[in-house]
């Protein structure tokens, strides 16, 4: 579950991957065909940051369909400089 322990081990994760690259370094994802450089990293370690943080006005729901069925959850995404971060709101305290 997406909970805070979750995000936080996240924004280490990625923290680490930053730490390892430079600005020639390019990344693939699985859930993406096209490679990308540090600066997505970047902005998802500032996305983490704002939800961690509280800076979540305006974010936007985002429907999850999981095993057939539509969630309960309050999945959202929040953005910086057009990437994002999915987080469930409800699970922001846990």
């Amino acid at each position: 579950r997406v909970g805070r322990d979750m995000l936080v081990s996240y924004q280490e994760a990625l923290q680490r991957l930053i730490d390892s690259a430079d600005e020639k370094t390019r990344f693939i994802s699985a859930a993406s065909p096209i490679a990308f450089d540090v600066s997505v990293a970047r902005n998802a370690s500032q996305a983490v940051a704002e939800i961690l943080g509280g800076k979540t006005q305006g974010d936007i729901p985002a429907e999850m369909i999981i095993h057939g069925k539509k969630s309960e959850d309050d999945f959202r995404l929040h953005y910086v400089n057009n990437n994002s971060v999915l987080y469930n709101a409800t699970m922001l305290n846990s």
